[in-house]
């Protein structure tokens, strides 16, 4: 049976690095993408009520960020629950989820849907 040496701790690295590591590359890889759906959301202005090509994608934009800010919020929360990351991650899915469902119902409600 080996015993414990100081020397040979140093040389391995930690596995909560590791973890941290792992739990955190494909989270910032879903928050970049989150984040550049909610700018085009945030930044694609239609040039009237007729407009309907800038508000499909506005529309399209805020949908494909809340598809991909909610299993991020969730990962998140398995992570924070776990001790893995600290809780100021959740401040990216949040402001996406906030920003760009504001920003549905702002499109949503300004610029109706004509009947017929």
């Amino acid at each position: 049976m080996m015993s414990y040496s100081p020397a040979l701790a140093r040389l391995r690295p930690r596995p909560v690095a590791w973890v941290r590591g792992l739990w955190a590359a494909p989270l910032v890889a879903l928050h970049v993408l989150a984040g550049t759906f909610a700018y085009y959301a945030l930044t694609l202005h239609p040039h009237g009520e007729g407009d309907e090509n800038t508000l499909s994608g506005v529309g399209l934009a805020c949908f494909l960020a809340l598809l991909i800010a909610v299993p991020s919020s969730i990962l998140t929360g398995i992570a924070v629950e776990k001790r893995i990351l600290g809780r100021w991650w959740f401040v990216f899915p949040v402001c996406f989820l906030a920003a760009c469902a504001g920003r549905w119902a702002y499109i949503a409600h300004t610029y109706p849907v004509p009947v017929g």
